[in-house]
């Protein structure tokens, strides 16, 4: 569950079902206009160590968006859904 208090931080709460489920790595976008996407914020590797517990994320910004999304690029090793 992605959840975006304001423009500068963000949480992410890990599954409790599967570890290698969880995103590794991924791109923290906004766009203004839901085409363009800027990122706000890459994280290299980021191992999501407990199950069901929310991690939190800050980033310098000063721009508003309208629209934000979390790219994954790689989980934590799942082959299958």
């Amino acid at each position: 569950m992605l959840n975006i208090p304001d423009s500068n931080r963000y949480t992410l709460t890990s599954a409790n079902d599967g570890p290698g489920r969880d995103p590794k790595t991924w791109q923290f976008q906004g766009s203004v206009d839901g085409s363009t996407w800027a990122t706000l914020r890459c994280p290299q590797q980021c191992i999501l160590t407990e199950a069901f517990t929310q991690y939190k994320f800050t980033f310098s910004n000063t721009a508003a968006y309208n629209y934000y999304r979390m790219l994954v690029t790689a989980n934590n090793g799942a082959t299958t859904a």
